[in-house]
């Protein structure tokens, strides 16, 4: 394993582990120990941004997110960007989401769905900060509404654990998103994930973990911690026939790129 390497997991959830018990202070030297020096824990759900705001003050190196998940949407049937609004001034708050449409469990209406979707789009596009983007079984409407408002007024995005097909990932380049890739990426029945990550522009590729969900081989059916994204990472560079080295150094430019409110790593 090469110490000079560096990793961002851009996508975990610390306040998740945390309520299991789990100690994070040997999650974050975990993680470190293999290379991931910074993450950023997302958002889920308004009455949780305490807790992630908390734990990101606490580490120096993690940061965080203000958004509501797709499946929370129907508790938040009035929540505007202005509420959203309330909540990112704090300089370790980095992105907004996750949002977006799932289509799969039917845990909220599409309805309420599409609106909150659209409410983080407008809170992201008035603060430059990236949407990360949750979709499932709901394509063709996250195009239609990522299209949309793009047309109006240009953002940033993550296609966050990607599993989509080919169209998604490649409307989602022709408006310039970052497309990041988890531990399903590593399973062997992800074969058509596989050929979709080596299509992939060096300069819109990211890695994350989604922990504590999605451990990657060869931690399969194990609880996800951010240190595990070095397995994804390591995958990719395989797919990609491309050095550790140079792959780290591609997703870690990115992630600098894609979340401009984190600083370059310093180990201090």
């Amino acid at each position: 394993m090469d110490n000079r390497l560096t990793l961002m997991d851009t996508h975990c959830h610390l306040d998740y582990l945390a309520r299991d018990g789990t100690d994070l202070q040997h999650v974050v030297d975990n993680a470190k120990q293999n290379h991931i020096k910074q993450m950023v824990t997302i958002s889920t759900k308004l009455n949780n941004i305490d807790s992630i705001k908390s734990i990101a003050h606490r580490f120096h190196d993690i940061y965080y997110t203000v958004g509501i998940h797709p499946h929370e949407a129907d508790n938040y049937p009035e929540c505007t960007a202005n509420d959203l609004e309330y909540y990112i001034t704090d300089t370790k708050c980095v992105g907004i989401g996750e949002t977006g449409l799932d289509y799969y469990y039917e845990k909220s209406s599409i309805a309420n769905q599409q609106r909150l979707f659209q409410e983080h789009i407008n809170i992201a596009c008035d603060h430059n900060l990236p949407v990360i983007i949750h979709t499932r079984n709901a394509e063709n409407d996250t195009i239609k509404i990522l299209q949309r408002h793009y047309a109006k007024s240009p953002f940033t995005a993550i296609m966050h654990c990607f599993t989509g097909s080919q169209y998604l990932s490649q409307a989602a380049l022709e408006l310039g998103f970052y497309i990041s890739f988890s531990g399903i990426l590593t399973f062997k029945n992800a074969q058509d994930l596989h050929y979709i990550a080596q299509q992939i522009p060096d300069n819109k590729l990211l890695v994350e973990t989604d922990s504590p969900y999605l451990a990657p081989v060869p931690h399969r059916g194990k609880k996800n911690q951010p240190a595990y994204c070095y397995h994804t990472a390591e995958f990719l560079a395989t797919l990609r026939d491309i050095p550790m080295s140079k792959l780290a150094a591609i997703t870690y430019e990115n992630s600098l790129r894609v979340f401009p409110r984190i600083p370059p790593y310093k180990d201090v």
